[in-house]
């Protein structure tokens, strides 16, 4: 194990160089984001004990993360610098309305970022981009929106291609590929069954998601939702799956009584727990 914290982590994500393992850290209800120097075993808290902070997304360059952050009286993108593992420099990037958990993503060139917000407690989350240096925002061509709209998307790994996966008006879940050029989007397919948080496959060429329930499985499928194949089995529950900029394998949040984070090596096809909670 990498880490030995007490409350529930998530949101997982490994630096593109390789370095760092950021993940969130539940505590008294918030979550609070951590960097962990995974050679040296340095641990960094970079968000306060008073908000939330979740879905860190790295630089490409491994220089610095953006993340989502409330607590209350506030929601916020941020981005943090990193320098001999401490920070260097945080800043504010984007406001948005308080209580919108969403969701943010860098752009493959990082100029911009890929979000998902609310603007009221009633209304659904929609996808937006923004230019981080003129602060243009645009919302994006995607489809209609039911119940809390859309949260959950991936970036493909290349492409300027978004993977959205969200509830439908039968409230199936239901797969769409967003063209952020083209500003088109492609209904996939739909199915009964409760997962969440699809991601693209290292190649782009398929889905990555949670098995159906008990969800202690991880499967991948075609555009269409067939050819599926069981990439691993396992006896907890798995959830918020990435990908590992080694062409291989994904991190993932295992769980049963408690959330762990699982390094699944996909040459060996084995699970390695890398974060094991003590909550029980």
């Amino acid at each position: 194990a990498l880490t030995r914290d007490a409350g529930l982590e998530s949101d997982a994500a490994i630096s593109p160089n390789g370095k760092f393992l950021s993940y969130s850290s539940q505590n008294k209800g918030g979550n609070i984001l951590f960097i962990k120097n995974i050679a040296r075993g340095i641990v960094t808290q970079v968000s306060d004990n008073a908000g939330d902070a979740s879905s860190a997304s790295w630089s490409v360059d491994s220089a610095n993360l953006i993340y989502l952050y409330n607590n209350g009286s506030v929601c916020q993108i941020k981005r943090v610098y990193l320098s001999n593992n401490e920070i260097s420099k945080e800043e504010v990037i984007h406001n948005c309305p308080i209580s919108s958990y969403g969701r943010v993503a860098y752009s493959h060139d990082n100029t911009q970022i890929i979000y998902s917000e609310k603007q009221t407690g009633k209304q659904p989350y929609l996808l937006y981009t923004l230019d981080i240096q003129s602060g243009y925002k645009q919302k994006l061509n995607q489809p209609t929106t039911f119940n809390a709209g859309h949260i959950f998307f991936d970036l493909h790994p290349s492409e300027d291609k978004v993977l959205l996966s969200t509830p439908d008006e039968q409230q199936w879940h239901a797969f769409y590929l967003l063209d952020l050029k083209e500003s088109t989007f492609a209904y996939l397919f739909k199915k009964d069954e409760y997962i969440c948080c699809a991601i693209f496959d290292h190649a782009g060429n398929k889905i990555v998601v949670m098995g159906p329930y008990p969800n202690e499985s991880l499967v991948e499928m075609d555009f269409t939702g067939n050819n599926i194949t069981k990439i691993l089995n396992s006896t907890h529950l798995i959830s918020s799956v990435s990908r590992i900029n080694n062409s291989t394998d994904y991190i993932y949040s295992g769980s049963q009584l408690n959330f762990d984070i699982s390094f699944y090596d996909e040459k060996l096809k084995t699970s390695v727990v890398i974060i094991d909670s003590s909550v029980v």
